[in-house]
């Protein structure tokens, strides 16, 4: 195959270029995430801005780098489009994303041979032409075209003819009611109809969702091969166990879930596994274990990673953050361990000593709890000296589909993810009391603050009248306050609707849905909640 004049063969240097989103809070972090990523591909040869700026956590602009790869320019194109954050991305001058969106269209070459780049977006003509490409987790997709098996298909096509069956059985009905004076008859019809409706539909979102599950081994499949690569550069011995591959989770999630994955056990081979000699000292097996597990649990998914190493050092980490001046000596000497080990996600923290090629620059572990947080995850962290470390990572199934709690205040219904509900309330006036100003309550021995869903966002006050009031208890962290609300009115699975250029971001709600009765209900962003009240 001819050489194109603007793509170099295989050996030479590509020249990476990115243009980092002007209004990203965290720009140093993505050009951190750049050059991560760029290491697992090659050997980075030129590099600007240098390390040493991108430690400094300056704003970065423009990220660029020369690679030495034997990838293909396919796989190197698919690896860097996966960074949010970034406006626009071009190797050897070839613009391969641009605006959120991949730009190319990559024809699969012999084995050992660059590919021929087509620049530009397929138009409604080329929509039948398949675009081949590797997604960013390593499996070779089609951009235009969706797979199923056909038992799929066939169960999507029969659940399809029950619901036009139920369409037409509607019509009749209601030509019936029309037509008659005596309806009792048709009524109860009519909603034995509507009840198989609910129940086929609910059989079609089952099938759809199967549809959208991948499992997750095709991600943890990954990580063996980086650890292996991350050991012979530390010096360290690592085995990695994998457990629950066969877990199946949204497609969407999994390319959420992969950053913070790749963040933590980094972390788990840099900070956690001690050097062979450290171990054979304190009476382990030369070899250390990394143990990365998926399971479902109660409507859930919850991705562990663990490792037998040395643990945190809490007194360590309490002593860097009042160095760092993250926080004050006085208000870290009242801190428990476990609220100690929740200063590892501040951002610029870092216990080690000296930076190394995976760690001390405090990029890391804030990024995984933000990019968690943001699909209405959570993580924990439990850790014992001198026996290891486990962080549990719990995910909602899908993003398009969110099991949520109705709530009303005043004449407005919201909806809050159930994943950050820890439980409801229903508390008399009384029960409500005042510490420092501020209302609290007692749950089960421990004091609860208690906040109004209708002063955060300005709403018209709630009935003084009111003999009881209820309050959801939502949690981000270790942190859990009361949300104070007119009343509970159920449970109940919503469709995620983006709110829109136009109405643009609202500080405490990340999205709307469309209730059954037409109301528009917006979806409480509870992370950022948090971060609004101040928590």
């Amino acid at each position: 195959m001819a050489k194109d004049e603007n793509i170099t063969a295989p050996g030479d240097a590509l020249q990476i270029l990115a243009k980092i989103d002007t209004n990203s809070m965290a720009s140093a972090a993505r050009a951190f995430q750049l050059m991560m990523i760029l290491q697992d591909l090659g050997d980075i040869k030129m590099m600007s801005p240098t390390l040493e700026e991108i430690e400094a956590a300056a704003s970065v602009d423009e990220f660029s780098a020369a690679l030495i790869t034997e990838q293909s320019f396919e796989k190197v194109s698919a690896a860097l489009t996966r960074i949010s954050g970034v406006d626009e991305i071009s190797i050897n001058g070839k613009i391969i994303f641009s605006d959120g969106n991949p730009v190319l269209n990559v024809e699969v070459a012999e084995p050992g041979v660059l590919p021929k780049v087509q620049v530009g977006d397929a138009g409604p003509g080329q929509l039948s032409r398949e675009r081949r490409n590797t997604d960013p987790i390593g499996r070779r997709v089609s951009d235009l075209t969706l797979r199923m098996s056909i038992e799929h298909m066939d169960n999507l096509m029969n659940l399809v003819g029950e619901l036009i069956t139920d369409r037409n059985h509607l019509q009749q009905i209601r030509s019936h009611i029309s037509s008659e004076t005596s309806l009792n008859g048709n009524i109860d019809k009519f909603f034995e109809t509507i009840t198989h409706l609910g129940r086929i539909t609910d059989q079609l979102q089952e099938e759809v969702m199967s549809i959208r599950m991948l499992p997750i081994g095709n991600l943890f499949n990954r990580f063996p091969r980086m650890v292996h690569d991350m050991c012979e550069k530390v010096g360290k011995s690592v085995e990695m166990v994998l457990h629950g591959e066969e877990t199946e989770m949204d497609r969407s999630m999994i390319d959420t879930i992969y950053d913070p994955l790749i963040h933590l056990i980094r972390n788990s081979v840099d900070h956690g596994i001690e050097l062979p000699q450290e171990r054979i000292i304190s009476g382990k097996p030369e070899t250390g274990t990394i143990t990365l597990t998926a399971r479902h649990e109660q409507g859930r998914i919850v991705v562990i990673v663990e490792d037998d190493g040395r643990g945190i050092d809490v007194d360590k980490l309490r002593n860097k953050a009042v160095q760092k001046g993250l926080i004050l000596a006085d208000e870290a000497a009242s801190l428990s361990k476990e609220h100690v080990i929740e200063l590892m996600f501040m951002p610029g923290l870092s216990t080690i000593d000296m930076a190394t090629e995976y760690s001390g620059r405090g990029v890391g572990l804030d990024i995984v709890r933000t990019n968690i947080q943001r699909v209405n995850g959570a993580i924990h962290v439990e850790s014992e000296p001198g026996h290891g470390t486990r962080f549990q990572i719990s995910l909602p199934l899908t993003l398009a589909i969110v099991p949520a709690l109705l709530v009303q205040i005043q004449q407005s219904v919201f909806a809050i993810p159930m994943v950050m509900i820890t439980e409801t309330l229903r508390l008399r006036m009384t029960d409500i009391k005042y510490a420092n100003r501020k209302p609290v309550t007692l749950l089960r021995g421990s004091v609860l603050p208690i906040i109004s869903f209708s002063e955060i966002f300005e709403l018209s006050a709630a009935n003084k009248n009111l003999k009881y009031q209820y309050a959801v208890v939502i949690k981000s962290g270790k942190e859990q306050v009361g949300l104070l609300v007119d009343s509970l009115i159920g449970e109940e699975e919503v469709v995620v609707k983006p709110l829109g250029a136009f109405v643009g971001e609202i500080p405490g709600i990340s999205s709307a849905t469309i209730l059954g009765n037409g109301q528009v209900a917006l979806i409480v962003d509870v992370f950022h909640l948090f971060k609004l009240i101040g928590m």
